[in-house]
């Protein structure tokens, strides 16, 4: 046997052939650890992205959630579980339980299920088996678009984020590779979140054209025949929707922002509005600038108006197109179709109060990027180039949403820039003056109260409210003679008016010697025997007074009715000390 010729020092030792394959059948640290690399950096995006709406506070219906007699301070089960959005309101009552009425627990529970939303969505996509970049891709765009700002920092709108939540967990478990192994527990499972969905917003209600599609383009491969392989999961949804079908129509016709009894909005004007709403949708996903939270949109009374007729023509293209193509770019047409049937609950012939929202895009938005991704990725030559793009769209994304995120964390702020974008709306001066009010800046909330009185429609409830507002950026300055006027309205519009307005009212006529006010304070209880608010009033007037016994029994109505208001706690013991040295007072003075 030969030997080896011994190697010479300076010469680099030869090197064995080593294949790129079997370097990459080789398992790595990093290759076992990237998935769990990849969710902790959605999570550090996510956060650092949205840090700073969790320190903003209750906006707009959010104060609705707290009210003292609301169902997420009482707790009833009953009365959550028979509301129209189950889960969503459990879900807040949860976190007042355990938080109380501090605001950034809230928000980080919305921001924590936006970034489990993301991660979700990127367990479905690699399901799809879609190029490795669109599967990392997809997620990351959609937890950083500015559009989904609403969604995530708006408390009120976690109704969105959770019924996501379960719409993607459904998905995800209908793609679960035991799916066939046991396929009656994965029609059970996919059954329940699909419950659950439509528990947090009805607009779950899509979930099974959704799995059709999934099957379709990605199971079957768009052969029709092969879907019956998972007919459990489809007669299983079948009879859930069929039963359930009349608690949600039951639920969707009592809401008072929706249905076909709205005075002012149509279902034909909605529909026809809607068409070009799409286009606004897409828009704002591609260009996300202008944001708003309050859109100003001029209704279309018929196809001719605003161009509607075109907006329509757009879309019968681009549903057609997704047809056309749905064997050659199965992304691309599963993305196109997702995003339309994501939307259609809001935006089809259904009547909502408002004609678009940015939170209405926040799920419909996957098959946006979706298909996006995919087309880039079938066209993009250079696609190192591509990935790079995305990097580039992502940095302006989070920016813009953390620079979103401020408005949010500011109400004052966000009501100035949607004032500032939507000028010939009411409903943002009146909210401008709400917050302008908490500040103790009257006279500017007065200036804002009567922008808005001036917009909105004459004789409604609205302008009875809006009235309410001005009589108290007066009231609170003390000036009483000027307040009573704008009350007297509000009751003009509405006779019976409200517990508030009749408090109020009597307040500001006692203040200027008028005894009628007594009279308006009984029937501000009459109007609402619930309301707390008169009772207090007139026990503070009691107190100053000097009627310490009067005050004593207000006082304790009010604990009866909300046995947690810190104000009637602490008047009360101030009432029964005050009532207890008078009793002591009493004899010595009599034995003088």
């Amino acid at each position: 046997m030969k030997a080896k010729a011994p190697h010479k020092p300076g010469r680099p030792a030869p090197s064995r052939k080593v294949s790129f394959a079997s370097v990459a059948q080789q398992p790595s640290t990093l290759r076992r650890l990237e998935p769990w690399l990849y969710l902790l950096g959605l999570a550090v995006a996510g956060f650092a992205i949205y840090g700073r709406s969790l320190y903003g506070p209750f906006l707009f219906d959010d104060a609705d959630l707290l009210e003292v007699r609301s169902a997420v301070r009482i707790k009833n089960l009953y009365i959550i579980l028979s509301g129209p959005r189950p889960l969503t309101i459990l879900s807040f009552a949860l976190n007042h339980a355990l938080a109380g009425v501090d605001p950034f627990y809230f928000h980080l529970v919305n921001v924590v299920l936006h970034i489990l939303n993301a991660a979700i969505l990127w367990r479905i996509v690699r399901l799809l088996s879609p190029p490795a970049p669109i599967a990392y891709l997809a997620p990351l765009l959609f937890l950083a678009s500015p559009v989904q700002t609403e969604s995530v920092a708006y408390i009120s709108s976690r109704s969105e984020v959770l019924a996501a939540a379960f719409y993607l967990l459904a998905l995800w478990a209908f793609l679960a590779p035991w799916r066939d192994r046991r396929p009656w527990a994965n029609a059970g499972l996919v059954a329940v979140l699909f419950g659950c969905s439509v528990s947090s917003k009805q607009h779950g209600v899509t979930l099974p054209v959704a799995i059709l599609l999934v099957d379709y383009f990605f199971l079957a491969h768009c052969d029709w025949r092969q879907l019956k392989k998972n007919w459990r999961a489809y007669a299983v949804l079948g009879v859930e929707m069929a039963a359930g079908g009349f608690i949600v129509v039951r639920n969707i016709i009592n809401v008072p922002s929706a249905g076909f009894f709205l005075k002012d909005v149509t279902w034909k004007s909605y529909l026809l509005t809607q068409f070009r709403m799409y286009f606004l949708y897409l828009r704002l996903l591609l260009f996300p600038v202008g944001l708003n939270a309050d859109y100003d949109i001029q209704p279309s009374r018929s196809l001719l108006e605003q161009g509607s007729w075109l907006a329509l023509a757009g879309l019968l293209l681009l549903v057609g197109a997704a047809v056309y193509l749905r064997r050659r770019l199965a992304l691309v047409s599963f993305g196109v179709l997702f995003f339309f049937l994501a939307l259609l609950p809001t935006s089809s012939f259904y009547p909502l109060l408002d004609y678009a929202a940015e939170r209405r895009v926040y799920l419909s938005s996957i098959g946006f990027f979706l298909a996006v991704l995919a087309l880039a990725w079938e066209w993009r030559p250079a696609r190192q180039s591509l990935v790079r793009a995305c990097g580039a769209v992502l940095i302006l994304y989070a920016a813009g949403t953390y620079s979103r995120c401020r408005l949010w964390q500011d109400p004052l702020a966000l009501w100035l820039d949607t004032v500032e974008k939507s000028p010939r709306k009411w409903r943002g001066y009146t909210w401008l003056g709400l917050e302008y009010q908490k500040r103790g800046r009257f006279t500017e909330a007065g200036a804002a109260f009567q922008k808005a009185a001036e917009l909105v429609p004459p004789n409604t409830p609205e302008q009875a409210e809006i009235f309410s507002s001005l009589g108290s950026t007066f009231n609170n300055r003390k000036m009483y003679d000027e307040a009573i006027p704008y009350y007297q309205a509000a009751l003009q519009i509405r006779p019976a008016g409200t517990s508030t307005v009749w408090t109020n009212l009597g307040l500001a006529e006692i203040r200027v010697g008028r005894a009628e006010g007594w009279n308006d304070l009984q029937k501000a209880i009459r109007v609402n025997p619930l309301a707390w608010e008169p009772h207090f009033a007139r026990g503070n007037l009691y107190f100053e007074m000097g009627r310490y016994e009067d005050a004593i029994r207000d006082y304790r109505r009010v604990l009866n009715l909300v046995p947690d208001l810190a104000d009637a706690q602490n008047n009360l013991r101030a009432a029964e000390a005050a009532a207890a040295l008078t009793r002591q007072a009493l004899p010595q003075s009599g034995k003088k």
